[in-house]
């Protein structure tokens, strides 16, 4: 990645093989491991990460699948789309498939609190429509930053 800012931890959900021992030997002094004692599902995975980052005061999380592939600049691009605006509260790269790249899985989304309403597309037109439409609004689209997983 080409965010210097960064650390990675990694939540083990109640793994009972040893692939977390394996794993530790290739990252080991550059990953945080946390390792719970049963499988909480991706949900209860995430807000024992949520939970460390709130914790450490951090300014921001990025939650990916242990499946995810990024490119490079994904995490530096995202960083810099949430710093434009201070009310923007949650950015996500485009999504695409793994198995097909040229299937987009979720390219954007509006949130509306007010309802409260959220909308998700897979159309990139569709996502920067909802960008022009709603200026000032909770909105996403993406910008050509891609998340693989």
């Amino acid at each position: 990645m080409d965010y210097p800012n960064c650390r990675t931890v990694v939540i083990d959900n109640g793994s009972t093989d040893n692939s977390v021992e394996e794993l530790e030997k290739l990252v080991s002094d550059r990953v945080k491991f946390i390792r719970l004692p049963e499988n909480l599902g991706f949900t209860g995975g995430c807000n024992v990460g949520l939970d460390l980052a709130l914790r450490n005061g951090d300014d921001y999380v990025w939650l990916l699948n242990n499946d995810a592939v990024t490119e490079a600049n994904t995490l530096s691009s995202l960083v810099r789309v949430a710093e434009e605006d201070k009310m923007i509260g949650l950015v996500s790269p485009m999504v695409a498939s793994l198995d097909e790249p040229s299937k987009l899985l979720n390219v954007g989304g509006v949130y509306e609190p007010e309802i409260p309403y959220y909308r998700s597309t897979k159309n990139i037109h569709q996502a920067r429509e909802w960008a022009a439409s709603f200026p000032g609004k909770n909105h996403a689209a993406g910008d050509g930053t891609s998340d693989q997983g």
